[in-house]
């Protein structure tokens, strides 16, 4: 079978049994080295590149406003991206901040409705990494035991 135009020798085949988006090798927002390496010098020491943002882990009690400071202030790609679903965000792109960032534990996916961890979005709760589903993103929340996942502009 002739795909795409391709001479039927260099014709690959489909896997039609992955689901988009479910692969551990699929990148939500591109395949580029770009997309999900840091990348040297676009980013504030101690950041992460992806998808076109830098990405930092804040320390227990900080707000991403506060984590953004000092680091070129508050993207909104915190919500568009490893927000909730009705923001934009996704489960994925919390999983692969995390690893880029160097860890490689499971990331849970929870909705929480209590105030002490009201819009938190991606984060690490006592030693455990989550991604919440519920509520929408607050950049100004924050808790004691959570270091938040924020997109900065620098």
């Amino acid at each position: 079978m002739n795909v795409g135009g391709l001479p039927e020798s260099d014709s690959t085949s489909v896997d039609t049994d992955t689901p988009t988006g479910g692969s551990e090798d699929t990148q939500p927002f591109g395949d580029t080295e770009e997309d999900t390496d840091n990348v040297d010098g676009d980013c504030v020491a101690g950041g992460v590149w992806y998808a076109s943002n830098c990405w930092y882990l804040g320390e227990g009690g900080e707000n991403c406003v506060e984590v953004c400071a000092t680091r070129g202030g508050y993207s909104d790609a915190t919500s568009t991206i490893t927000g909730t679903p009705s923001e934009g965000g996704g489960w994925e792109a919390c999983r692969d901040i995390f690893r880029l960032m160097g860890y490689d534990d499971e990331v849970g996916a929870a909705s929480r409705l209590s105030l002490s961890s009201e819009g938190l979005g991606c984060h690490v709760w006592e030693d455990e990494f989550w991604w919440l589903l519920h509520p929408d993103v607050n950049p100004e929340a924050s808790y004691p035991v959570a270091e938040r996942v924020c997109a900065c502009l620098e």
